[in-house]
């Protein structure tokens, strides 16, 4: 039985799955950030990243991920701040 493995088989079941795995830790995170956006980064003080913290690791979505995640929205805040303020400098020391 030419081109018959038990470990072909094996291999295209876990690409499968570890696919569909992929567009839920994708998904998950999506929803980490936007509700860290929204209410900021503390669980205890935002419900809402209660909630989809909890339902990733319902999905036994790996923490190093989710911290990651909100790790990311204030990595985002501060470069925003930082951008703000060079544009408000370029401003003001053109208009004088």
């Amino acid at each position: 039985m030419s081109g018959h493995s038990k470990w072909s088989q094996i291999k295209r079941q876990k690409g499968t799955a570890d696919a569909k795995r992929g567009q839920l830790f994708t998904k998950l995170t999506r929803e980490i950030i936007i509700a860290a956006r929204q209410g900021g980064t503390s669980p205890e003080a935002n419900f809402r990243l209660r909630l989809a913290i909890q339902k990733a690791r319902d999905s036994n979505m790996p923490l190093e991920n989710i911290e990651r995640a909100i790790k990311r929205v204030v990595v985002l805040r501060v470069q925003l701040a930082w951008w703000s303020l060079l544009l408000r400098g370029m401003v003001l020391t053109e208009w004088r």
